[in-house]
């Protein structure tokens, strides 16, 4: 009686970790794609970024952060630091940030 007992308990556990297993191997599956589709749509965000005059880059942080994955901490420490360093950017710097007054001191 015991070893059936025994028997019905491995067996209950053994199609428990099946399962998990294959919910494991399926997000697994899931985040590879979407790996791949979310570097390409930060490359061409970033792509989009480059390409535009300063004064149109800044609606497209939000997509930057986003797609990056940064924290709301994060996104306040890079908005902190760009209004921090805004007047003392190099010209390079203020076509990066998207700042023309910065720009026009430089």
């Amino acid at each position: 009686e015991r070893a059936r007992e025994t028997i019905s308990q491995l067996e209950t556990a053994h199609a428990t970790d099946q399962k998990l297993t294959r919910s494991l191997r399926a997000r697994v599956a899931k985040h590879e794609r979407r790996g791949g589709s979310d570097f390409e749509y930060l490359r061409n965000v970033l792509l989009r970024f480059f390409l535009l005059p300063p004064e149109e880059r800044g609606p497209l942080f939000p997509a930057i952060a986003s797609a990056c994955g940064f924290s709301s901490r994060q996104i306040a420490q890079i908005n902190e630091a760009r209004q921090k360093h805004a007047p003392a950017v190099s010209a390079v710097g203020a076509w990066l940030w998207g700042s023309a007054a910065a720009a026009a001191e430089a």
